[in-house]
Order: structure tokens, then C-alpha cells, then sequence
């Protein structure tokens, strides 16, 4: 049978734009925190409690994550931030939806506004958490991540 190849390809068209699709999603995705592990990407470990920053997925324009705060020795978290800057110091969008806030946990999942990024740039992620003792006294702590990983 004499099939031509224009019929082979219009034929084979679809499985091959479904093939660089998949190509085109696996290089974007890049594996590392956005991947969905849902692994800490920053852990900070200080007297009065951790902040840690899980970025757990890439979305469409959104990068979107946990950051956590666990108080040690009687405090409490009184508040908890979440900013990002690019490398020029410009503030990026973040949405920030806490809960805990005023017992000994607290988390914030947010979501990073994505814009334009130069290539091997990374985005500087900030979580701040007020921790509060019995006393009143408040001190703040950070953890940091970069992003891409």
C-alpha cells in the first residue's frame, strides 16, 4: 500500500503536538520544590521557635506555598508576613491567607504574583513571624528562600 507523507503527518499531528506539550511542561517544571513535594525549601531554627517556607506548586502566574511558625517556651505567634522581592528590590504581589495566628502554630499560605524574571535571576522570599512571650515582650524572626531553586 503507497500511503504519502502528508498523510502520515497529518495523521500523526496530534500525538506530536501532545508530545511537545509534555516536553514543553517537563522542562518548565524543573523539578526541585515546585515539583509538589511539598519539602521545606527554608527552615530557620531559632530560641523562641521556626519559621519555616515550603513552596509546594507552580501555577499558572502564581507561585503558591506554606510558610509555618511553631513558637517554643510559652510564646506565641502574634503575626506572620510573607513578602517577595526580585533582584532589582522590587516588591512582587503576594496574596497571604493566615490561620493560627495567637496560638503556638500558625501557617500563611500565599501566593506569588509572577512576573517578568531575567534568566538565572531567582525571586528572594521572605516569611517574618512575630513571636510574642508570656510577658509581652515580641521579637521578630525570618526564614528566606530563592526561587527558582
Amino acid at each position: 500500500m503507497n500511503v504519502s507523507p502528508a498523510i502520515v503527518l497529518r495523521r500523526a499531528r496530534p500525538l506530536l503536538l501532545a508530545a511537545a506539550a509534555v516536553l514543553v511542561w517537563s522542562a518548565c517544571s524543573g523539578g526541585g520544590s515546585d515539583s509538589g513535594s511539598g519539602g521545606p525549601s527554608a527552615d530557620e531554627s531559632y530560641s523562641d521557635g521556626t519559621v519555616t517556607i515550603t513552596v509546594e506548586k507552580l501555577d499558572t502566574g502564581l507561585l503558591k506555598g506554606t510558610a509555618t511558625a511553631e513558637a517554643k517556651g510559652g510564646r506565641t505567634v502574634s503575626a506572620i508576613s510573607v513578602t517577595a522581592k526580585d533582584p532589582k528590590g522590587a516588591d512582587w504581589g503576594v496574596l497571604a491567607f493566615p490561620e493560627g495566628i495567637g496560638s503556638a502554630s500558625a501557617s500563611e499560605f500565599f501566593e506569588v504574583q509572577l512576573q517578568e524574571l531575567a534568566r538565572g535571576d531567582k525571586l528572594e522570599i521572605t516569611a517574618t513571624v512575630t513571636f510574642k512571650a508570656e510577658g509581652g515582650d515580641e521579637v521578630e524572626r525570618l526564614a528566606v528562600d530563592h526561587w527558582p531553586p
